[in-house]
């Protein structure tokens, strides 16, 4: 685990099903993940940083019949977790672990006592708001910062005439200088680039 962080790996585990956190989800620079049920009833170890849904998710089933299934636990909530810090990466690319597990924590909805608790940690954990608290709207070429450099997609759109989905920034199939240009100048205002 310790080479996994060390090269800018996010690491996140299950808590366990059983009263106590074990390794590697009680290490403090791991995102420890404990499930709640639908009526958003905790199980697992104590002290999580997030809670997720964990009770009926439903996973492929075996191979050979191609059917789904359904499972629980604190394993079945982890990936819940793993897939929003991969989707953050995907809408901003130069987060660290650190700030990963921090956004995580902070856009959670609050359950149990107020703030921390060791039933619920942070709480149950939001992938819409944390990914709208980490995203770089506007940021084209992905380099974690909106500026000139993202319209260098129009220019090259313009001058070859060639398609390049980066630059159709609405969404509808075209790249125009009124809507996708704007769109674009639009969100560098309001990012206050």
């Amino acid at each position: 685990m310790n080479y996994a962080l060390q090269n800018g790996v996010t690491v996140v585990a299950s808590n366990g099903n059983g009263a106590t956190s074990f390794y590697p989800a009680n290490d403090p620079r791991v995102i420890a993940v404990s499930q709640v049920n639908e009526q958003m009833e905790r199980a697992g170890g104590t002290d999580p940083d997030v809670v997720a849904p964990g009770n009926g998710v439903i996973a492929p089933g075996p191979v050979a019949n191609d059917d789904c299934r359904t499972f629980g636990g604190t394993s079945a909530a982890t990936p819940h977790v793993a897939s929003l810090a991969a989707l953050m990466l995907s809408v901003n690319p130069t987060l660290t672990p650190e700030e990963i597990q921090c956004a995580i924590r902070e856009n959670a909805l609050d359950l149990g006592d107020t703030g921390f608790d060791e039933d619920f940690g942070y709480g149950l954990v939001d992938a819409g708001k944390t990914l709208r608290s980490v995203a770089t709207l506007g940021d084209i070429n992905r380099d974690g910062q909106v500026g000139f450099l993202d319209i260098s997609p129009f220019i090259v759109v313009l001058s070859s005439r060639e398609y390049q989905f980066e630059a159709d920034l609405n969404n509808d199939g075209l790249i125009t200088i009124l809507q996708d240009l704007g769109l674009f100048v639009a969100l560098v205002v309001m990012s206050g680039q």
